[in-house]
């Protein structure tokens, strides 16, 4: 059986369809092989509805076919289903950690790769056959599956992203203290702006993640199985940079920050582990939230000269008069722009959040900082310093002249809002250079 027809049948699981579940999942002939995502949603569907003492031990079958499959998203589907029904969670855990952490032999560099979309089956056949039927094929095909053999195992699993970074203990202590979550289509998981404490695995479905900068242009990718969002609440109290949608009926696994940090407190590898994933995740996202990182040639080895920053509320990063000695890419957090009136007022010039980078523009004019830049809460930057800069320009000239475009705009977006604040007096001879 396909994946599009397996998936079709657990999405009509996720939408509270029961038995349309079943008419996708049911196989149309009993030779046909079985999809572990099928078998999957026939478990939940039978014991669910029916109580069938099937669905534990068939579950834990598809996870184990799964794991040596080197299927991370749906073993670990499989596997936290397994523990509502009553499995025991750390030997389940277990078992993937030896397979897809660190410290598996069968590791290769090659990501994760979802299937590809195919043709679905039709279930104009099995309209004709009522609950007691459907319940009864269900229950057969689930007995056929429990007494089949596995097929031998891959020599090779994909590298995950995080859990393919940690050791066995680590990765078993993250999923005991994570759990599934369900959302519709179309679904908000969170959004810009918004504060949080949870970050996130897709084990099933499609998310679209993206952000809104300040010229209110949208930017964003779309999120396979297998990937990791919303790490930044694990170094960040600030607001969320980016929003994160449901493009289909998804499936999460949900980790709350602050059960992870009850479980970095008893181990400095995974606190190691985790920082250093954020931090590489955090770059990462700046390269394809920010269009002028994005545009930058080699991007591995720029990304390699930026150092992390921390600014608390109310400190300052870049200073009026001063000559800029470094230029800073906002990873998580805002920033202020403001300007002193001749009035001696302060005002407000602009608001930059995660994905804008101030004092670009300063080191490409060569002039010192003309408004001061303070973080409006706790803020995470990353810094590249001047030297570090101007040898990056030397080979990208074609970014150089998008960072003299963008003076110019921004030198007239701030015009515009000293003129529209025609109450306060300020110096139009001094263009706002950060």
């Amino acid at each position: 059986m396909n994946y599009e027809t397996a998936n079709r049948a657990y999405r009509a699981w996720l939408l509270s369809k029961p038995f349309e579940a079943l008419r996708f999942a049911l196989p149309e002939t009993d030779t046909e092989q079985q999809h572990p995502l099928c078998v999957l949603t026939m478990a939940l569907v039978l014991g669910r509805k029916k109580g069938s003492a099937l669905a534990m031990p068939a579950l834990l079958k598809v996870q184990e076919l799964c794991q040596s499959a080197g299927d991370f998203p749906l073993a670990v589907l499989a596997a936290e289903y397994a523990v509502q029904f009553g499995a025991a969670p750390e030997p389940q855990f277990s078992k993937l950690a030896a397979v897809f952490s660190s410290a598996s032999a069968k590791l290769d560099r090659k990501s994760w790769t979802p299937p590809l979309p195919t043709s679905c089956k039709s279930i104009d056949g099995d309209l004709k056959l009522d609950e007691e039927q459907l319940f009864g094929r269900a229950e057969k095909q689930l007995e056929s599956f429990l007494m089949q053999d596995l097929p031998a195992s891959k020599d090779s699993v994909p590298m995950l992203p995080l859990f393919s970074e940690i050791d066995e203990q680590s990765f078993t202590a993250l999923l005991s203290s994570a759990h599934l979550r369900h959302y519709g289509a179309d679904e908000y998981v969170f959004s810009e702006g918004a504060y949080g404490s949870e970050w996130y695995c897709l084990l099933h479905g499609e998310l679209e993640h993206y952000r809104t900068d300040h010229q209110a242009r949208r930017l964003s990718r779309e999120l396979a199985a297998a990937s990791v969002v919303g790490q930044e609440v694990l170094t960040s109290d600030a607001p969320r940079y980016s929003t994160l949608r449901s493009k289909s009926p998804c499936s999460l696994l949900v980790l709350q920050r602050e059960q992870v940090e009850r479980q970095i407190s008893k181990q400095a590898k995974l606190a190691e582990a985790l920082g250093s994933f954020c931090h590489r995740r955090m770059l990462a996202d700046l390269l394809v939230f920010n269009p002028i990182l994005h545009a930058l040639r080699d991007q591995g080895e720029v990304l390699s000269k930026f150092k992390a920053v921390r600014f608390e509320q109310g400190q300052t990063l870049l200073k009026a008069g001063e000559n800029p000695n470094a230029l800073y890419c906002i990873a998580s957090g805002a920033v202020q722009v403001t300007r002193r009136t001749k009035d001696g007022e302060i005002m407000q010039l602009a608001r930059l959040g995660a994905g804008e980078v101030i004092g670009e523009i300063a080191l490409v004019l060569g002039k010192k900082i003309t408004a001061d830049v303070v973080a409006e809460h706790a803020t995470l930057a990353f810094e590249l310093s001047k030297k570090s800069f101007e040898k990056i320009m030397q080979s990208n000239a074609q970014l150089l002249q998008q960072l003299q475009a963008l003076a110019m705009s921004r030198e007239k977006e701030h015009a515009a809002l000293e003129d529209a604040e025609n109450h306060l007096v300020v110096d139009h001879t001094i263009p706002i250079v950060i």
